[in-house]
């Protein structure tokens, strides 16, 4: 159907009348309409504020046991016997430790005012998964993935 607009196209489709989709096509009269129209409003933005601090809450308690699992295993693994790790663990301590980055890259653009502590965080991750992506790495090129985990580390 050449030359038809797309105000046709929707009465045909879906029966719509386009005059309902015409933004500011109702302006309100009524001091009654105003207060409810403003009350709506101030609703809409508090709930978006609640969700959002909610969802701070959620990611800052994620990062909290993210943080503590990743304290365990370094404290079982130092960085000198890193390599010795569990190829599991390993692993394992490397996503733990893309996701802290993540974390904390989300919750430094929510709160602004702590840009320089979460910067310092990130690089302190950043330095800890890359001594963890070595120890994988070491680990591949002596071929231990083929033989599977060692789970004793060699004597002091």
């Amino acid at each position: 159907m050449a030359g038809s607009s797309d105000a046709y196209t929707l009465r045909m489709l879906g029966q719509i009348d386009p005059h309902w989709l015409a933004v500011g096509s109702y302006v309100p009269t009524s001091p009654t309409t105003w207060l409810v129209f403003i009350a709506l409003f101030t609703a809409l933005v508090a709930l978006r504020y609640g969700f959002s601090k909610l969802s701070i809450k959620r990611q800052a308690a994620k990062l909290d046991r993210l943080v503590k699992d990743s304290a365990a295993f370094s404290v079982s693994w130092p960085r000198e016997r890193l390599p010795y790790a569990p190829h599991d663990n390993l692993a394992a301590e490397a996503n733990r430790c893309q996701r802290i980055i993540s974390l904390m890259r989300q919750l430094r653009a929510a709160k602004k005012s702590d840009s320089d502590y979460f910067d310092s965080q990130i690089s302190v991750v950043e330095g800890w998964l890359t001594s963890v992506h070595a120890a994988l790495n070491t680990a591949r090129a002596q071929g231990y993935w083929e033989q599977g985990p060692r789970s004793q580390p060699p004597p002091r």
